[in-house]
């Protein structure tokens, strides 16, 4: 078995801790109720997997919301429903994957948007103050790529543009169905949990 040398990193579940469920109530407040029966933990539906997928733009998918809603949401209130998704940032994470960066290539392969990585590539970020770009050797985003997780096409992709050996590459996702896409072309997988670290199973694996 080849070494290790990339590790990719989901961005939702593994990086960030997410709440779905807030998500859905803070749609609901703003007056987009239908967002509940699209949001999904790992995978979502109609307009929300549109604007991951980069089939529409976050301009065409606020006014698809006021279109569906019937209502004249701004969009900042629009914004704010994708970042309700948000519930904690740990900063223990990004500096262990700082560390990381002195052995290992590291990556992030992420089925996102422009409105969250709008915020994910500011200053806003963390309290260092800092991008999440400046942890990460390079970040693939799923509506950039124009491809989602599972589907085989975004880690082509990714293996392809980063020079990556399959078989040196280790995938951290909390998604299983990810992870499967991920195996089928040869990549390492490890199965994270939602808002638990997931340091420990990553360093048996390293060892």
């Amino acid at each position: 078995m080849k070494k290790i040398k990339n590790i990719v990193f989901d961005f939702g579940g593994v990086i960030i801790d997410l709440d779905k469920d807030m998500a859905a109530r803070r749609f609901i407040e703003i007056g987009f109720a239908d967002a509940a029966d699209m949001l999904g933990n790992a995978h979502h539906k109609g307009i929300f997997k549109a604007i991951e997928n980069g089939d529409i733009t976050a301009e065409e998918f606020r006014d698809e919301v006021r279109r569906l809603s019937g209502k004249n949401i701004s969009d900042s209130d629009i914004n704010s429903g994708w970042l309700a998704f948000v519930k904690d940032l740990p900063q223990r994470r990004l500096d262990y994957i700082m560390k990381l960066r002195e052995k290992y290539n590291v990556y992030v392969l992420s089925n996102t948007n422009p409105i969250v990585m709008e915020w994910g590539e500011s200053n806003e970020f963390n309290s260092a103050g800092k991008p999440i770009s400046y942890y990460f050797d390079k970040n693939y985003y799923s509506y950039q790529i124009k491809a989602s997780k599972p589907d085989r096409a975004i880690y082509e992709y990714m293996l392809s543009d980063g020079g990556m050996d399959a078989e040196e590459t280790l995938f951290l996702d909390d998604s299983e169905i990810n992870l499967e896409g991920a195996r089928a072309l040869g990549i390492r997988t490890l199965l994270t949990t939602n808002c638990v670290d997931w340091f420990d199973d990553l360093e048996k694996i390293l060892e």
